[in-house]
């Protein structure tokens, strides 16, 4: 027979992405340990916020910068995940201007 133990039902994790304008690069794609992030014009300061979370929708990590302005080049560690599919969620003053489906090996 079957047996479900501690199931949890969360809400999904959506993605609409407001300005896939600018060319905002995450890579590598499939990553090991790190993840580069890389955004060639940011506003005026700028606050960026990067989070990832699994596919439960659960957060699993969250970074903000602040006062960005100009070319933006981030190395996030993300060695402690397990391996698996995360969504990076992107956005500059509150706006999303990234979203993307990323597998860590």
């Amino acid at each position: 027979g079957w047996v479900i133990d501690n199931l949890q039902i969360q809400q999904t994790v959506s993605a609409e992405v407001i300005s896939e304008t600018r060319d905002v690069k995450v890579f590598p794609n499939p990553f090991n340990n790190s993840l580069k992030v890389s955004i060639p014009s940011v506003e005026n300061d700028s606050e960026i916020k990067v989070n990832v979370f699994d596919m439960f929708g659960k957060k699993v990590f969250a970074k903000q910068l602040e006062n960005i302005f100009g070319e933006l080049n981030e190395t996030i560690q993300l060695n402690e995940l397990r391996s698996g599919m995360y969504l990076i969620h992107i956005t500059e003053n509150g706006k999303t201007i990234r979203s993307k489906k990323l597998i860590k090996n």
